[in-house]
């Protein structure tokens, strides 16, 4: 029971699940990729947004300071920025 905090990415030719992220305190309810795919951006209940090393499968930054849930996010075009 409880929320289902995980990321999971899956090859979308195979269906193969090739990531699987759990680093979040409650739901997540949105996710972006960098324009160059190697990040992954999330939004979650937590009030927080994270971005993710796809490549690594870590977490490289979490940006804090939300007064609430973070339901959205989103990569720059040149992927330098994220807004939430």
């Amino acid at each position: 029971a409880g929320a289902d905090r995980a990321i999971r990415v899956w090859k979308a030719e195979t269906g193969e699940l090739v990531l699987t992220i759990e680093d979040h305190a409650d739901w997540i309810f949105d996710l972006a990729f960098s324009p160059d795919g190697k990040r992954l951006a999330s939004a979650s209940r937590d009030k927080t947004s994270k971005v993710f090393d796809v490549e690594k499968k870590e977490s490289l930054v979490t940006f804090p300071g939300h007064a609430n849930t973070v339901y959205c996010v989103s990569f720059s075009p040149d992927g330098k920025l994220i807004a939430t």
